[in-house]
């Protein structure tokens, strides 16, 4: 049911007809009368759409009557705005032409043809409207009707308490909690679905359930897919895959194969979790073929993975569940537990008001809700702002109209849109264009609602952004959207999604004015003469009349990258590359999105585009220039060029471009300058870089960001040449910026004062030779800096204060050569000042003369070694070989991750509990560790034996480092402990005797340790208490003759893989115990001539992989001895290199520097071996991924 909704776009015609500057050029141009005609018109009929847009839906005639109106007030809309557009093309053409080209622009010639082609327009609208407002009268409308108002600011602190108290779902957690740990089965892989109406919580369960602090200790991966309508194996691959990559869409336009191999190497040995949310079961779907497919993507975690799926279907439910546990149906809320969420929302503080009658009111509506949160938050979110006689005509009338099913949750949600005003209506029906579960950029919602216009302004000084984030809060509090992620910086919302209930009501409210195009969909969606809307969800089919159906498109969208459109678009003539002309169709664009990777150039006709205001060119790699005539769009306000690689230069006059507010050149590398004069389009709150790597003649300099005091957001300034001022940059002044990066390359002629952020900035990025003093001591000022990162500085020898710093959370300093220390002795903490009390994240990489934390003082250094970092979580230390002493970091949670670096820090980080006991258990202040002397007993061990220093973390990744047989004891501590990599240790001749205390353990890898012979070492009863061990990896050791026979007792193993050990002449005995085993690769083993004995009994053995060891492989192929044994497996791959002697090859992925050379020696040599040794993995995969045919002596068999 398409509703039109008028009010707020006569609003908006009516303020540009009242602007002074269209006022001059319609008098100049002599339409003043026939504008001014128009003008009262629309007044008169816009006194009376308030009452028609509420009574649309219940008669037919109304609705008819402003479907006729609907047309032509966007035709209204249309040509007033090419008024104004006309205003802006005046003050250009003033400002930047010479006298003799305004004098012919002005001339009275030009003003008659003008004055002709609008005063036609005005006077066929006007007469349109006219036949059209003298029906409105057998309506009986009611005149000056107030649209409903949301009062920003009055719910602001109310608004998202909800969203840390979900109401009545403790019960439900706690069992699909219990399923996730209790429930027993064979598969590595249990999968628990949650099934539920519309709204009834399900997603709101899995969050819970997700979220929760023991799930998230217990699963080393927790991944949230939100699941297209249209179930989608590779799509819902591709989103496992880029599960916490900064960047979405990382994976780009990867094949099945190659993401099948990404995905099994990012879960492989993981216990993980993920949520499959809201899986449909859509008509003509062999659901059942592709969840299979989707389960055997996913058999590579370790066991005891589990996924949670959502959804509507029972059905689906059965096919996914098989003969598992049933599945978990969600019921409606009691109305005991509706009760407590209506009133937390509708009341003040949550708390039932003493007039016993309007909580009676209330207690009526929220029955009618039926149990179902969405629609409870939906209504109790909308009678909040109303009086008691509001509630009570609302549950009188329009709570008595809608239909009473069980399921009808459409209606009711409708009753919270209906009392939208006119213009939030518009935002929310707008986003009917993303695909359901699409995950929406929040700032690029309000720029697309900006460029439609639904934005209204109240004064001058209002920004639209800034309103629009508010219309945005409304809706989300409304329950129309959905949180997804929140800045970990500025904590705004940065992205959301809708509810698949709220999307299904505004693609109902919107009809065909909005259509979604999917090709999954067939034609199911026709774009038809009123459509002013169109996305483009995946590839298209061309069609021959695609968009010429529709007379005033307004929006080309693309939800997800399609770079094929544009090539469809030239086909169908929507842009003529040959004649540089546009369709009429297309002409009334205001948003369009044309990102991919094959357009080399933009077709010049882009340029009679100008009612355009947010145009998408990201992502064309191949474009190195952009044509001027893009400067002819006056009208627009964002400009998308992200990663537009070879863009070379931006056109010179986009000075022209004054309404433009958000300018996303981020990753445009090949942008060598800026031009000249950008300090004009004092509009820009966006620019994220200002780039000079070149001089020429046109290029601006730093002076050119004086006066562009809006600029928000994130901002990268790259100087690659010398000789460059920042006087006049003026960045203190830029109090809006949240994160800034400067990048100085080359040598600058001052000391960088003017690039001095303001200390609002939250995120500081200082990159490049040239960096100077002064800005390297700017970092301890900034109290509210959250990131810091510093790199590839030559002179650095030491960074600064920075512990003091409240919120910072994340430090990265890299490749600082002359790095000795972090901090001098004066920036010890005083026992007043937490030390880093909110630091989460701490990388060093590449800090060859870095000693210690602080700078070497003997006085000071019991003092320095009580420090710790009380939050830190993870922690990666890589190529740092002199660093001795640096504060402990007892509550690392996540990763530690060392390579190349001293050892000690950890081994005293590993003692601070025998410290504590050593003293009795009741030692004194001084001798415990302390993040500061002011709360060291809060902070970490209260004077209790108790504490146990790592013992939450997941994964530990040590490599070349020395001493790691001094850690053995404390490995004990690592209860938690999920993946241990031990690489390129020389000294390792056993593994360690307390390897046994890591009963969560799930991988272990062992690498390039030339001395280990695991023969020796823990025996086989240590080997059973790794109860939880999946996988194995022995890579590089040279002195492994067979694999220790314990292995045989580690039956939780699903995956054996062995590289390079050139001496391995035996496997294990027998093989018969390793029920769950699912994939054994053996590599590079000359030697080795024997399988184990049993292993044609392990039926769940499906991959069996044999590389480079040849006496073996000749006793595999089709005819040799066991061929009969391994031939019922389901993938056998065999390969030998060709012409190669293996044995002279081999050694290089294993070998190490002798026991006699020195520690750097070690290094370097330890690095080159680890190059090889990666070269040599990775060998035939490359071969595979450029499709070579096959070696004669390989093959592959796969039993279907």
């Amino acid at each position: 049911m398409a509703e039109a909704i008028l009010s707020s776009v006569a609003d908006k015609i009516l303020g540009q007809l009242h602007n002074l500057a269209v006022k001059e050029i319609s008098l100049l141009c002599g339409v003043e009368d026939a504008l001014e005609q128009l003008k009262d018109t629309i007044s008169t009929i816009k006194s009376v759409l308030t009452d028609a847009e509420k009574k649309q839906a219940k008669e037919q005639q109304i609705k008819t009557w402003l479907r006729r109106l609907e047309d032509v007030v966007y035709e209204a809309d249309d040509l007033v705005d090419e008024f104004s557009t006309e205003v802006l093309r005046r003050r250009v053409m003033t400002g930047s032409k010479t006298a003799i080209e305004v004098r012919i622009f002005f001339s009275t010639e030009n003003q008659l043809v003008f004055r002709h082609k609008k005063g036609k327009k005005i006077r066929d609208i006007r007469k349109k409207l006219d036949a059209i407002a003298k029906d409105k009268a057998d309506f009986h409308l009611v005149t000056g009707l107030q649209e409903s108002k949301v009062e920003i600011g009055e719910w602001e602190e109310h608004s998202f308490e909800r969203e840390e108290n979900v109401i009545g779902r403790d019960d439900d957690k706690q069992e699909i909690i219990r399923r996730l740990f209790d429930m027993k089965t064979e598969k590595n892989i249990v999968v628990v679905p949650i099934v539920g109406v519309g709204g009834v919580g399900k997603t709101t369960l899995a969050q819970l359930v997700s979220s929760d602090v023991k799930v998230k200790d217990h699963f080393e991966l927790i991944i949230w897919v939100n699941v297209p309508k249209v179930f989608d194996v590779k799509l819902i691959g591709k989103q496992i895959v880029e599960s916490g990559a900064k960047e979405k869409g990382s994976s780009g336009n990867i094949s099945m194969d190659q993401l099948q191999k990404v995905l099994r190497e990012k879960i492989k040995g993981k216990q993980y979790l993920i949520v499959l949310d809201d899986v449909w079961d859509s008509e003509n779907e062999n659901i059942c073929e592709k969840w299979s497919r989707l389960e055997n993507l996913l058999r590579d975690g370790a066991n005891g993975s589990r996924i949670i799926v959502t959804t509507r279907s029972q059905k689906v439910a059965r096919i996914i569940n098989g003969s598992q546990e049933t599945a978990y149906f969600l019921k409606t809320l009691s109305e005991e537990k509706s009760w407590s969420l209506f009133k937390k929302l509708v009341f003040l503080q949550g708390q039932e008001p003493d007039d016993l009658n309007l909580v009676e009111i209330g207690q009526e509506i929220m029955k009618s809700c039926g149990g179902i949160p969405l629609v409870i938050r939906a209504i109790a979110s909308m009678l909040f702002s109303m009086d008691k006689n509001e509630w009570f005509s609302f549950k009188e009338r329009e709570l008595l109209e809608i239909p009473q099913y069980e399921n009808d949750i459409i209606s009711r949600l409708k009753l919270s849109y209906d009392n939208l005003p006119s213009h939030l209506k518009h935002c929310f029906a707008y986003c009917s264009l993303f695909p359901k579960n699409h995950m929406i950029h929040v700032q690029h919602l309000i720029n697309l609602w900006m460029a439609q216009g639904f934005i209204q302004l109240s004064n001058k000084h209002q920004h639209p952004e800034d309103i629009g984030y508010q219309y945005f809060k409304v809706l989300l509090y409304k329950s129309f959207f959905e949180i997804v992620q929140i800045d970990d910086c500025s904590e705004d919302i940065t992205h959301c999604k809708m509810h698949d209930c709220m999307h299904d009501l505004a693609m109902y409210v919107v009809g065909a004015k909005c259509i979604m195009l999917n090709s999954n969909d067939g034609n199911d969606n026709k774009i038809d003469p009123k459509t002013h809307h169109v996305s483009f969800n995946y590839d298209v089919r061309p069609q021959p009349a695609l968009l010429t159906e529709a007379k005033r498109i307004r929006t080309i969208l693309l939800p997800n990258n399609n770079s094929t459109f544009y090539y469809l678009l030239m086909r169908q003539g929507i842009f003529d590359t040959s004649t540089n002309k546009i369709d009429l169709s297309s002409k009334f664009l205001r948003t369009l999105e044309l990102y991919g990777e094959n357009m080399e150039m933009i077709s010049n006709s882009i340029g009679m585009l100008k009612h355009l205001r947010y145009l998408n060119l990201s992502y064309n790699k191949k474009v190195k220039a952009l044509p001027d005539c893009i400067t002819s769009l006056l009208n627009l306000q964002t400009l998308l060029l992200i990663s537009c690689g070879n863009l070379r230069t931006l056109p010179r006059d986009i000075t022209k471009l004054v309404n433009l507010r958000h300018l996303d050149i981020q990753d445009c590398d090949g942008l060598s300058h800026m031009p000249r004069g950008i300090s004009q389009m004092t509009n820009l709150q966006t620019l994220t870089q200002f780039s000079i790597k070149e001089k020429l003649a046109d290029s601006g300099q730093l002076n050119e960001l004086e006066n562009l005091n809006g600029l928000r957001g994130h901002l990268e300034i790259v100087v690659g040449v010398d000789g460059i001022e920042s006087k006049g940059a003026n960045l203190k002044n830029k109090q809006y910026l949240q994160s800034l990066e400067l990048n100085i390359g080359g040598r600058m002629v001052d000391e960088c004062e003017d690039l001095l952020p303001h200390p609002n900035l939250k995120e500081l990025y200082l990159k490049g030779l040239y960096v100077s003093d002064v800005l390297l001591n700017c970092a301890p000022s900034l109290h509210n800096l959250v990131k810091f990162q510093l790199r590839e500085h030559e002179g650095c020898r030491y960074v600064g204060a920075l512990n003091h710093l409240p919120n910072l959370k994340e430090l990265n300093l890299e490749f600082l050569h002359s790095l000795e220390y972090i901090s001098s002795d004066d920036d010890i903490a005083d026992g007043t000042t937490p030390f880093f009390p909110s630091l989460q994240r701490l990388w060093l990489e590449n800090l060859p003369n870095l000693k210690g934390w602080w700078s070497a003082d003997g006085d000071v250094e019991n003092k320095k070694m009580l420090h710790f970092f009380p939050r830190l979580s993870d922690l990666w230390i890589s190529e740092c070989p002199n660093l001795i002493s640096m504060p402990l970091f007892p509550n690392l949670r996540e990763e530690l991750y060392l390579c190349e670096t001293n050892i000690n820090p950890l081994e005293e980080t590993l003692k601070m509990k025998m410290n504590v006991e050593g003293g009795g258990g009741a030692t004194s202040e001084s001798d415990q560790p302390s993040s500061s002397t002011s709360y060291s007993s809060s902070a970490l061990v209260s004077h209790s034996t108790s504490f146990i220093p790592l013992s939450k973390l997941k994964a530990l990744h040590i490599e070349a480092c020395s001493h790691v047989h001094c850690l053995a004891v404390g490995f004990k501590n690592l209860t938690s402990l999920k993946e241990l990599t031990i690489a390129y240790y020389s000294q390792l001749q056993t593994l360690f005797s307390c390897l046994h205390h890591l009963t969560s353990l799930q991988q272990l890898n062992i690498e390039g340790s030339r001395e280990l012979n695991m023969s020796n070492g823990i025996d086989e009863i240590q080997w059973k208490e790794l109860a939880s061990l999946s996988h194995l990896t022995l890579n590089g050791l040279e002195q492994l003759v067979s694999l220790p026979q314990g292995l045989q007792q580690v039956t939780t193993l699903q995956e054996i893989e062995i590289y390079g050990c050139e001496n391995l002449e035996a496997a294990l005995d027998c093989i018969t115990n390793l029920k769950s085993l699912k994939t054994l690769s053996i590599n590079y083993c000359p030697k080795l001539n024997s399988l184990p004995e049993g292993i044609d009994s392990l039926t769940s053995l499906q991959k069996l992989e044999i590389r480079e060891c040849p006496m073996l492989l000749e006793r595999c192929q089709r005819y040799g001895d066991y061929w009969t044994i391994i031939s019922g497996i389901k993938e056998v791959i065999l390969e030998q290199e060709r012409d190669i002697v293996t044995s002279n090859l081999l050694p290089l992925a294993c070998s190490e520097p002798a026991s006699n050379q020195e520690q750097n020696e070690d290094s370097i040599l330890s690095k080159i071996c680890r190059h090889f040794a990666e070269i040599n993995r990775k060998f035939w995969l490359l071969i595979s991924t450029l499709c070579l045919p096959p070696e004669p002596n390989a093959a592959e068999v796969e039993d279907n």
